[in-house]
């Protein structure tokens, strides 16, 4: 079961789990030696440790797509096998820790600025050097940022094309034009009819003449 939000087609308990810090000095309360890396993507709560998780929150949350994160050089990473399942993967950098193929979930701010020549490849979202050329991304974060980018990019295009004013029909432009066309014509009849010569002003007979 996967759940889209609304907007961008990403599942809605993605940016609450990328918001979550971990291995950042959280640890259980019950299990003080384990850090809290489980999360439950239905009720997008506070994640619980490997031990709490198996005990007891597995039974209350039956059912619910769970992920659990692993530490991979000191950095938050989740096994692919088990992250694709719920959400697209393509074109996310795959590291290889411990024999299992993982994926970052967020990229690492160390090596971001490295130098690096313009035709090797690199994260279309932080510019990070990739080790595949054939990937786009670094980690699971920058690939959600760059398709929230796209997403609206393509709504401000479509606005603009619907705010276009329309343009004027050709039936409009050919009244127009016929219209100035007969009033040229009555122009032209008009002037016809002053430049004829009047006829000539008729004189009255005297009293005292008769006609013949």
């Amino acid at each position: 079961m996967v759940m889209c939000s609304s907007t961008g087609g990403m599942p809605a308990w993605l940016e609450p789990w990328l918001s979550i810090p971990f291995y950042k000095g959280e640890r259980c309360k019950k299990h003080v030696h384990q850090y809290n890396t489980v999360f439950c993507a239905v009720c997008m709560g506070s994640p619980v440790c490997e031990t709490c998780w198996r005990r007891q929150h597995s039974r209350l949350h039956h059912g619910h797509i769970s992920l659990q994160v692993c530490s991979a050089s000191r950095r938050a990473a989740i096994e692919i096998k088990k992250f694709k399942k719920h959400m697209d993967a393509s074109d996310i950098q795959v590291y290889k820790i411990n024999g299992k193929d993982i994926f970052y979930l967020k990229p690492c701010r160390e090596g971001v600025h490295e130098n690096h020549n313009t035709h090797d490849p690199k994260c279309q979202t932080c510019a990070k050097k990739l080790k595949d050329s054939n990937c786009l991304f670094c980690s699971i974060a920058c690939k959600s940022m760059m398709g929230n980018s796209s997403m609206m990019i393509n709504s401000t295009e479509i606005a603009a094309v619907e705010q276009q004013p329309q343009p004027m029909r050709k039936r409009k432009r050919k009244s127009t034009t016929a219209g100035t066309e007969e009033c040229s014509l009555l122009g032209r009849s008009t002037m016809n009819m002053r430049k004829r010569s009047r006829k000539g002003i008729p004189s009255r007979a005297h009293s005292g003449e008769l006609c013949s």
